[in-house]
């Protein structure tokens, strides 16, 4: 710093971890622990003391007997502590703790916690889930919880009381937990949101990372000099280049790879939070339009350059979870800063972005990550930049689509 939707997603830039770790009841067992607990509030762990914790992780991932699950670091008031929730065995991930912090005087305070499933477990279980809704194309959410161990899925009163039983048979019992609400992602049933190719701004997206599958949205089309399209996408939802980017209908199809440079994941406070991706289509199947809602889209003819973007000027953008929302921009070249998720480690890990303009609503929601934001003109619409994130005091954010171009390649530009 996870569409609800039809991706295995990570709520990029907005999660923050609980400390109260414990496994669901026993087989056969209806009461389950409750999913609210204590939050922890996430700091910036910096220079060797972050580089020593990253190497830990690698470390305890690569132990079969751990069965690593996740990390994020937190602050008790005096200091910062590395909290590690390990399914399998606790003592041998002590062991591995005991002898990095043996040979490694940067380690930063760690606390390990049993947690009920390894990364791969639970996400294989929000597969499931994901590809059965999708199949009968029910607007949802789902998102992970490994903390606690549970996947937690939103769905309409009329599919809870219908698909409820059979989400819940998927996994053990207290897994799969069922949220009812009337306002479950809409834009998530819309098949132009899904299919690929045509591809264009407004596509649901799933990046494939060595810490699970990230659900982001598709950008606007930028082409690098004469060179290949290229489509883009929020930054902190790939870490590095050549991380498989495909659409959310199972089969699934490859959309592209990530390119490098990424600014998001160098220096502190990036300068825009955007990644570029090679894209595995013909140019004839890539549209320079904007999916603004199941019945509309429209041609992109042009950008805005942050001169342009001024205290109450109007923008709107398509997000997946609301479709679109319009509004004005009251807070202009800000540092905005929240945890995500390191798409390498699992750690949850604080991150900022200066530049950033934020609209004076927060209405978006984890998988929106990369969404178009624009304002209409004659024919279309024009390029503002891209959702990067929402905050409750500043609300919606993005990064202006000129210092994404800039900061991932010298002759990138708006396509």
């Amino acid at each position: 710093m996870v569409p609800k939707r039809a991706v295995s997603t990570i709520s990029a830039m907005s999660f923050v971890a609980s400390l109260l770790l414990a496994p669901g009841p026993a087989s056969g067992s209806t009461d389950c622990p409750p999913l609210d607990q204590p939050p922890w509030i996430g700091v910036e762990v910096k220079g060797e003391a972050l580089d020593a914790a990253d190497a830990l992780l690698e470390t305890l991932s690569a132990t079969p007997q751990v069965g690593f699950a996740m990390s994020w670091y937190t602050w008790d008031g005096t200091d910062q502590l590395l909290n590690i929730g390990a399914a399998g065995s606790i003592q041998a991930a002590e062991a591995v703790v005991a002898d990095m912090k043996g040979v490694d005087d940067a380690m930063p305070p760690t606390k390990l916690v049993s947690v009920p499933y390894s990364w791969a477990e639970l996400e294989g279980y929000q597969i499931q889930v994901d590809e059965l809704l999708s199949e009968k194309q029910i607007p949802f959410t789902s998102e992970k919880r490994p903390d606690t161990g549970v996947i937690e899925v939103q769905l309409q009163p009329e599919a809870a009381e219908s698909f409820s039983a059979s989400l819940e048979a998927l996994a053990p019992p207290c897994t799969v937990r069922i949220e009812t609400t009337d306002t479950a992602a809409g834009g998530f049933f819309d098949i132009s949101r899904n299919d690929q190719p045509p591809y264009k701004a407004g596509k649901a997206l799933r990046v494939l990372n060595p810490a699970g599958t990230f659900g982001c949205e598709s950008g606007f089309v930028f082409q690098n000099g004469s060179g290949p399209l290229l489509g883009s996408m929020s930054g902190h939802c790939s870490k590095g280049a050549g991380r498989t980017v495909t659409d959310n209908l199972s089969p699934f199809t490859t959309v592209g790879s990530t390119v490098s440079p990424n600014p998001f994941w160098a220096s502190q406070p990036a300068n825009a939070d955007g990644v570029m991706y090679d894209l595995a289509f013909a140019n004839s199947d890539v549209q320079s339009r904007v999916i603004v809602n199941e019945s509309l889209q429209e041609d992109v003819v042009g950008k805005v350059g942050e001169s342009a973007i001024s205290a109450g000027s109007q923008g709107c953008r398509a997000l997946i979870s609301i479709d679109e929302h319009c509004g004005a921009i009251d807070d202009l070249d800000v540092t905005f800063g929240a945890n995500t998720t390191d798409p390498v480690t699992g750690a949850t890990v604080f991150k900022s972005v200066r530049h950033e303009y934020c609209f004076d609503e927060n209405t978006a929601s984890g998988g929106d990550s990369g969404a178009p934001v624009y304002r209409y003109t004659t024919g279309g619409v024009k390029a503002l930049g891209l959702h990067s994130g929402h905050n409750s005091s500043l609300g919606d954010c993005f990064s202006p689509q000129s210092r994404i171009a800039s900061e991932t390649g010298t002759h990138v530009v708006l396509a």
